[in-house]
Parts: structure tokens; C-alpha cells; sequence
């Protein structure tokens, strides 16, 4: 009896198929118990496709088409070369050609001896192997029905294959794509049934190997996206794998891949914990002392894994810091178009704020309490280069005396009982590269004003119990509503620290000097409180404006917005802002200045020879100081704002006097 190799290539077989293929190109009836449904309809793609039988040339594709070709299936070509190469040592005795083909069915790979050549003159890279090419064959057969085929002898289209049979798989990624198919060749009297086996083994061994690498590149992928440094470490601290992140944040010029730690790192506790720790870390703060010099400061992550490796992700303590800062602390919203005022006084500080605020000068803010500082600072940081970086405020007033210090700069571990085991970032640090408001500055003790100083001075933060120092980069606007230069002379206040901040001071106008800016205050956070309690309050009565006007505002713009948001809550909906709905206080004019009165007393006082000598001395005092403002103000005495409005009464045109 016939084995079912050799009844597969036996030539009674075959002359029975060779019979029925003249039968079918003839355009007769084929018997399908001797020609399989497989065969015949590839016979008949064949037809359709108009293929001459009797043709033996194997088409190619160009030279830059092959190149295409071949970097398009890199990937699939990596994955198959040593399986291939392992497979065809095995049968490398026999007259035999392994190729790996394209999805387009373009050979990629040939794994054909030299002594072997002569017997497949055309099998070459490039070589175009599909049905409608070639016909029926092993490659092109496999493409067209996407399962393994066998193609022996007669069973070919054309007539120059029947002396070959073909054993070819498809090859399919995880995402079950075509991309290739895995053919052997051989002479048809060499056919054995275990070569498909094989093929099909070789397949699947080609197809998990793409799946891992497609995995791997993921997995590469996602790392190089992470802001996030990345090092996997084996046993001995060698770098396995490390993302880019990682190979700049510790100063590397290319991939530190390969290296080790060591290398990397001067000898010390931190290279000692990172290697040898066995517990899992979490964001612990760490100074990396760089072999090459300098130190970077990270939070840090460790996970040891099985063999005595670890994975250590870095995230640069900067950006942690801006993020906790953007969370948790001030969002400095407001800017210069938002401070509402168009009168003089207010003016004039709004152009010298935004003259300083591109600049890192170190700003100071005067004023009473509710001027609107912190308004200001915010408006300061958000005209300035530093405007997406943190903005820290701190109010130097409500800090407990016994821990001003560290909060300001922070704390090492163990600096004190009850310390964090990691130590904490103080307000400068999370400032870095930002801005720091220091609010009521005035209240700051005198043991922490020599901090601040050397830290103004040097640009360096020393935490408490800390021994290194970190430079910082933060440009400081402070604000107090005190009188710093006789704090000097009552030595609660050092003078040299005052000198440092008293660079470019800002005096805010209290709001009883900005004529006109009263009403148009209280209108806008009338819309504002009636919008948030749903309320319609048209707008306020012409004697509560008057009286509003007419008030001392000794609060200033806070005490009027609170005031505005009692009236919204008092009046009844759909009616205006009455005299009904004003305080106390204000109805009975307790807090009336000598500057703003009644308009019948300002009236008797800007008549006879008090108002005349008060021109002249203005006059005077803007003659010798050339038109300055701020000079003429001090020289008389009185504030810019009041000047500003004593010039307005009495028609004196400023420009006459500017040099």
C-alpha cells in the first residue's frame, strides 16, 4: 500500500491531475474526486485572472518598491530571521528554499544554500508570488484562502511548478492581520507530510514573537511618554531598562541604558538605599549627589522585584511642587484689566505696577488693610515672565511665632518632635521659579527676618536642621499696612532687610482718596452678590450713592464689598438699594473724615484767602519739582491722592510745570 506521502506525489496521482487540469482549461467538467475544491477554485482565480500556464518568469518589483517593502515589514522580518534560520538547519540537506513573504506577497527573506541555486533560478527577494502574478501556487494560494495549504506537483497552475510541491502557513498578528506567509519548497519526489507541520510550528513560534515585541514597543512607548523618569535595576544596579526622562533628569546625553547606577551616583546613603532597600517607597524626597558634580533634588519612588531588582521612578521636585501648589494653594486669578478704578490716584499705581512687574525686582505694597495687596501681587505675577509658574501667598501674620521658620523653609528630618520622616518643602521651595507674596511682612519675627535676608541675599534656602542649602529661584512681592521705617527705628524690624525689600515700593491709595471709584466699586459687586443669591436689585438710590460717597471707608474696598453683599441680603427683591438698607454707622456719619465732608462744608472752606494761599503753595510746590507728583505730594504734606483732587477743584493744569 502506498504511504500518504507517497500516494500524494506519486506520478499515477499526478498524471490524473494533469488530465483534469486540460479538462478544466479546455472548458470541461473536472472531476473534484481527484482535483480538491481548494485547488479548483484557485484554478479558477487563475482563469480570471488571465494566466498563461505555460509562462516561467516570476515577476519582481522595482528596486524602490522593494525597499518600501522591506522597511514596511522590519518588525516581521526581526521576528522570523532566527526562527527561520533554526528551521532550515534541519532540512538543509534536502533540495529545499524556505521564504517569508509580504501580505502583498512579495518575498522578504530566502533561505536558499548556493549550492541549491540552479534549481530555483527565480526565487528571489522581491519576487512577486500571488495568484494573480503566478497562479496557483503554495504563497500566492496561501494569501488568497488565509488558511495553510499544500501545493504539490500538477496541482499548480502553471506548468513550470509541477515538478515542486509547496507547504505553506499564513502569518497573522495579534489583531488577527494578515501580514505574511512562511512557504518551503522542494522537489515533488522529496515531499513529506511533516514539512507542513512544521511550517505551521514555525508560524505560530514567528506570530508570539511579534506579539512580545508589539508588547515591548507598547510598553517602550508609554514609558517615553511618562513625565516620569523610569530605571529598572537588576541585582548588581545595572540599568536594564531606563526611559528618556530618566536619562535627562540625571544629566545623561544619550541612554544610560547598559550602565550602572553606580556610575551615575557618588557613594553615599542615597545610592545605598536605592540599591538595597527591601521595602516599597513612595515619593520620598531625595538629594541625588551626581558623580560628575552638583545635586538634584527628586521625589522618589522604589519597588523592589523578584531577583533582587527594583524599579525606581523620579519625579522632579519642582514640578511636584507647582502641581501641589496649583491644587491646593492661591490660583492668582486676577490681573491689571480686572483692579476696577479710573481715578487718579489709582491710576498712577496701576502704571507703576505694571512698569516693574516684567522686571524681577523685589516689590513692596503699602497700604492700609483692604487696598486690595493681594490683588495687586497676583496682577504683579501674572504680568510677568514667571506667570505660569506657582504663586505662593503667605500671611506672615497668622504664623505661629514658633513655626514660622520651617514653614517658610522648610524642615530636614528628625528637625524637630513630630516632624514628617521625610522632611517638608517650605513656601520658598514650592515658590521655585515663581512667585512668593509675603503678606503683613511687618509681623514677621525678628530671628526669621535674618533667614529671609541671607535667602534675598544668596538665593538659597536652608531648611531647619537641614545642612545643604538648595538655590531657589522666586521673586518676592511683600505688602504690609505698617510704617516699616519707624518699625526700623523701634528695632522690630531690621533695617538692612527693609533696604531689600523696599526696592521699588508701591503705596496703594486708600479708597477715600479715589474720587469716583465708590460708585462704580459698588455697582459691580452689586451685580455680583444679586447674580449669586439670584436676586434682582436694580441698582442704589442717589442718596445711598451720595452717603457711600461721602464715607471714610476706613476698610477700604473690603469693608465696601461686605457692606454691598449686607445690602443685597437686606433689600427686598425687584427694589433698589435704599438709605434703609445702609448701616448704622454710615447713616449717622460716625466715620466722616476732615477730608471728606459734606459738600455745603467743602464749599465754605474753598472760598476767601485760605483757598488762594493753598493754590499758591501747590503751585509752588509743582514749580520747584517740575511737575512730579509724588515730590510735590511729599513737600506739602499730604498724599498724592489728596493732591490729585485739591488740583482738580482748583483747575491747576499740572502739564505747565512738567519739564
Amino acid at each position: 500500500m502506498f504511504s500518504q506521502d507517497s500516494f500524494l506525489q506519486s506520478e499515477e496521482r499526478q498524471r490524473a491531475i494533469v488530465e483534469q487540469k486540460r479538462i478544466f482549461l479546455a472548458g470541461g467538467r473536472v472531476d473534484t474526486t481527484v482535483v480538491s475544491d481548494m485547488i479548483l477554485r484557485s484554478w479558477q482565480r487563475s482563469v480570471e485572472a488571465r494566466v498563461d500556464p505555460d509562462i516561467r518568469e516570476r515577476p519582481r518589483v522595482s528596486e524602490e518598491e522593494l525597499a518600501a517593502i522591506l522597511k514596511e515589514n522590519a518588525d516581521l522580518m526581526a521576528c522570523a530571521r532566527d526562527i527561520l534560520d533554526q528551521m532550515f538547519s534541519s532540512i538543509q540537506e534536502a533540495v529545499s528554499a524556505l521564504s517569508l513573504v509580504s501580505a502583498r506577497g512579495v518575498t522578504l527573506y530566502i533561505s536558499n544554500r548556493v549550492s541549491h541555486r540552479a534549481y530555483y533560478p527565480d526565487a528571489l527577494v522581491g519576487s512577486i508570488n500571488t495568484e494573480e502574478a503566478r497562479g496557483t501556487n503554495g504563497i500566492g494560494t496561501c494569501l488568497a484562502e488565509r488558511r495553510p495549504i499544500e501545493i504539490i506537483g500538477a496541482e499548480h497552475f502553471r506548468f513550470s511548478g509541477e515538478c515542486w510541491s509547496c507547504s505553506a502557513a499564513p502569518i497573522f498578528s495579534h489583531d488577527n492581520r494578515l501580514i505574511g506567509v512562511l512557504n518551503v519548497t522542494q522537489p515533488r519526489k522529496q515531499y513529506h507530510a511533516h514539512t507542513l507541520g512544521m511550517v505551521k510550528a514555525a508560524v505560530c513560534a514567528i506570530a508570539e514573537q511579534l506579539r512580545l515585541r508589539s508588547l515591548l514597543q507598547q510598553r517602550e512607548t508609554i514609558m517615553e511618554m511618562l513625565d516620569d523618569g523610569v530605571l529598572v535595576l537588576s541585582a548588581s544596579g545595572s540599568i536594564d531598562i531606563v526611559n528618556r526622562k530618566a536619562s535627562i533628569m540625571l544629566g545623561g546625553s544619550g541612554s544610560l541604558r547598559g550602565g550602572n547606577l553606580r556610575d551615575v551616583l557618588r557613594p553615599g546613603a542615597v545610592l545605598d538605599e536605592l540599591l538595597q532597600t527591601g521595602t516599597h517607597l513612595q515619593d520620598q524626597e531625595m538629594l541625588f549627589p551626581l558623580k560628575k558634580g552638583g545635586m538634584l533634588a527628586f521625589f522618589v519612588s522604589v519597588i523592589p522585584i523578584a531577583g533582587g531588582g527594583r524599579v525606581i521612578t523620579m519625579r522632579e521636585a519642582g514640578r511636584m511642587r507647582q502641581v501641589a501648589v496649583q491644587v491646593a494653594g492661591v490660583k492668582p486669578s486676577y490681573t491689571f484689566d480686572r483692579i476696577l478704578g479710573s481715578s487718579a490716584p489709582l491710576v498712577e499705581v496701576l502704571d507703576q505696577a505694571r512698569l516693574v512687574a516684567g522686571r524681577p525686582t523685589t516689590v513692596l505694597l503699602l497700604g492700609e488693610s483692604g487696598t486690595g495687596k493681594e490683588l495687586f501681587a497676583q496682577a504683579i505675577h501674572n504680568a510677568s515672565p514667571r506667570a505660569s509658574r506657582p504663586f505662593v501667598a503667605v500671611n506672615c501674620g497668622a504664623l505661629p511665632r514658633n513655626l514660622v521658620e520651617s514653614e517658610l523653609f522648610g524642615y530636614s528630618e528628625g528637625a524637630f518632635t513630630g516632624a514628617s520622616r521625610s522632611g517638608k518643602p517650605g513656601k520658598f521651595e514650592l515658590a521655585d521659579g515663581g512667585t512668593i507674596f509675603l503678606d503683613e511682612i511687618g509681623e514677621l519675627p525678628l530671628d526669621a527676618q535674618v533667614s529671609l535676608l541671607r535667602l534675598l541675599q544668596n538665593g538659597e534656602v536652608t531648611r531647619v536642621g537641614g545642612k545643604s542649602s538648595r538655590m531657589v529661584s522666586v521673586r518676592v512681592v511683600a505688602a504690609t499696612n505698617r510704617n516699616l521705617e519707624q518699625a526700623v527705628q523701634e528695632r522690630s524690624f531690621r533695617e538692612d532687610l527693609y533696604y531689600r525689600l523696599n526696592v521699588f515700593p508701591i503705596n496703594l491709595p486708600p479708597l477715600r482718596e479715589r474720587g469716583g471709584d465708590v460708585s462704580l466699586l459698588a455697582r459691580h459687586f452689586l451685580r455680583k452678590f444679586a447674580l449669586s443669591m439670584g436676586k434682582n436689585v436694580p441698582d442704589f438710590t442717589e442718596q445711598v450713592l451720595r452717603r457711600m460717597e461721602q464715607y471714610s471707608w476706613p476698610g477700604n474696598v473690603r469693608e465696601l464689598e461686605n457692606m454691598v453683599e449686607r445690602m443685597v441680603n437686606i433689600v427686598r427683591d425687584g427694589c433698589p438699594v435704599d438709605e434703609s438698607c445702609l448701616p448704622a454707622s454710615m447713616l449717622l456719619g460716625k466715620a466722616q473724615t476732615g477730608f471728606l465732608k459734606k459738600e455745603s462744608a467743602s464749599a465754605s472752606r474753598e472760598s476767601g484767602l485760605l483757598v488762594e494761599r493753598e493754590t499758591q503753595s501747590i503751585i509752588d510746590a509743582l514749580r520747584s519739582t517740575g511737575g512730579n507728583m509724588r515730590a510735590a505730594a511729599e513737600m506739602l504734606g499730604v498724599s498724592r491722592g489728596g493732591l490729585y483732587l485739591k488740583i482738580k477743584r482748583f483747575g491747576i493744569n499740572v502739564g505747565e510745570w512738567r519739564k
